[in-house]
Formats: structure tokens, C-alpha cells, sequence
């Protein structure tokens, strides 16, 4: 509304403001061609341990819940130049990448099916060559890790168990 003596609306568009005054081009947000799919597996498929479980990573931060994979490592895990062998990890969701760098978590890669609600997250990577707006399948290579890893999974927004069901590969909770 305009006010005897001012020259202001409220109903500003922020991201055309945004964009006259700082200049960044628009993001398509057009969602990529792919097939609505829920998350399957695990993401490491080599063994480890669940170091913290949903439930108490949960009684912690109800928001923030993931489950914590621990890979245990072994003489025929695939290393690098460095001492310390990295762990492949592989996308249990077919969607749309969002990649997060520079995080306190380390590299952040979110996959999301947009076609029915389906989120998965993954923290902790020490690598990934997957690039925001990319579309992975269901069991491609999405990063390497060099450690533990936390794995989250949104159900249409709601923080669910992501092993719950999941015949996996893991030797023991701790």
C-alpha cells in the first residue's frame, strides 16, 4: 500500500530486487525428466557398523536425525595416494542433485524425487563429482568418503528411519 509522503510498496519481489541489485542469472528450476522412485539399499556396499542409530541420533535432534555409518575398513577397500583408504558411496534414491560444499558436515549431496516427495542426505563426503541439477540413478556412484558418514531420508518432508527394512551389508550397532 502506498503512505501519504513515502514511495514504497510492501509487496517488493525480493528476487527481482535481488537480482537488479547483485546481478546473479535466474535458476531454472524446470525439475529434470526422471522416474518418481522411493530410496532402496544402502549407500556403502562395503561392510560397516552403524555407529549412531536414528533413534538416537533422534533423542538428540528431532530434526536433524540421521543414522551414522561407520565403514570398516579392510585390505581390499579401494584407497588413494593417502594413508587412509576412501569408501565409495552410492545414491539409494534415482532424482535430482543438490551439492553442498564447505559445510561443517564436510560435502553435503541431497537427492531429491520431487515426483513423490522423496529426499535422501548425505554428509561427510570427502569427495563428490556430481554437480547441483544433475540426475543420478538409483545405485550410481554419488562421492567417496574417507570416514563415517551421516545418512538422512525425508518422506514427503517427514524425517524417517533411512535403514528401516534395509537388508544391508553392516557387521553391528554400537
Amino acid at each position: 500500500r502506498w503512505h501519504a509522503g513515502l514511495h514504497w510498496k510492501n509487496d517488493i519481489n525480493a528476487a527481482e530486487w535481488i537480482r537488479q541489485t547483485f546481478g546473479p542469472d535466474w535458476v531454472d528450476q524446470t525439475p529434470a525428466a526422471y522416474p518418481p522412485a522411493y530410496p532402496h539399499g544402502s549407500p556403502l556396499r562395503v561392510p560397516y557398523s552403524v555407529a549412531t542409530s536414528f533413534s538416537q541420533m533422534k533423542a538428540v535432534n528431532r530434526d536433524m536425525a540421521s543414522v551414522r555409518l561407520d565403514p570398516i575398513e579392510s585390505a581390499d577397500t579401494p584407497g588413494t595416494s593417502s594413508s587412509r583408504p576412501t569408501v565409495p558411496v552410492f545414491s539409494t534414491l534415482e532424482g535430482a542433485v543438490r551439492v553442498m560444499r564447505g559445510t561443517v558436515f564436510g560435502v553435503r549431496v541431497q537427492i531429491v524425487n520431487l515426483h513423490i516427495s522423496q529426499t535422501v542426505v548425505y554428509s561427510g563426503l570427502a569427495s563428490t563429482g556430481l554437480k547441483t541439477g544433475e540426475v543420478v540413478k538409483q545405485g550410481q556412484l554419488i562421492g567417496r568418503t574417507l570416514g563415517t558418514i551421516d545418512y538422512m531420508y525425508f518422506d514427503h518432508g517427514v524425517l524417517t528411519d533411512p535403514l528401516a527394512g534395509v537388508k544391508a551389508v553392516h557387521v553391528s550397532t554400537r
